[in-house]
């Protein structure tokens, strides 16, 4: 059973909190946390879903290098990205930003944080003169059905492990047939998600996974 560390140093938690500040200054991203109940209320709040923050970016690219670690000849460009819980989109904006995918989505169960989502984008093109293109999808993942296609996803513990279940289990299929990727931080599920992939991955001391499906 791997163990969820609560300890990290706060010359880590510093650290990890300017990187993302330098990456959100640049563009002027919009990226409060939100509150479960004020987002979801709370029938919202007991079906699973929780408080939307930012996740640490330098987590992604910790993440990045655990996959490629795993594979040096993984190629991210053959895989569309999709940021489960996605939000305001600094974390989906980000991927695409530094990495290299097929194409990207935000996948989020709140209109507003995605259309804050869109502004961030509208941000990032304004200074980058960018064609970066971001989908951005209002869905429960309870009923979001997967096409056929090879995917890497990023989840920064967006909700509870009920939800998260529903999800693999409507896509099972098409995740195992494409050996598909999670790339999850702050991974408290990690242990039952491990009863439908591979563990790839993990670093314990910033709980995060790479796990094969």
């Amino acid at each position: 059973m791997h163990q969820h560390n609560p300890d990290l140093r706060q010359l880590d938690r510093d650290f990890n909190s300017h990187f993302n500040s330098l990456f959100v200054n640049k563009y002027s991203f919009t990226c409060d946390a939100e509150d479960a109940f004020d987002l979801h209320g709370a029938d919202g709040v007991s079906k699973g879903f929780i408080t939307y923050m930012t996740a640490w970016l330098s987590n992604i690219d910790r993440l990045m290098s655990m996959l490629i670690g795993s594979n040096a000849a993984f190629d991210t460009s053959e895989y569309d990205l999709i940021d489960l819980g996605g939000g305001k989109s600094v974390s989906s904006i980000y991927l695409s930003h530094m990495y290299e995918f097929n194409s990207t989505t935000s996948v989020d169960i709140h209109p507003q944080l995605l259309e804050d989502g869109k502004k961030n984008l509208d941000a990032y093109r304004k200074i980058e003169g960018s064609n970066l293109h971001i989908d951005f999808l209002c869905q429960d993942i309870q009923e979001y059905i997967l096409k056929q296609g090879k995917y890497i996803f990023f989840a920064f513990n967006p909700f509870e492990w009920q939800v998260f279940e529903r999800f693999i289990m409507n896509n099972l299929r098409v995740l195992k047939s494409s050996e598909s990727i999670l790339l999850y931080a702050n991974d408290r599920c990690i242990n039952q998600l491990l009863n439908f992939s591979t563990l790839l991955s993990r670093d314990d001391y910033y709980n995060l996974s790479v796990i094969r499906f």
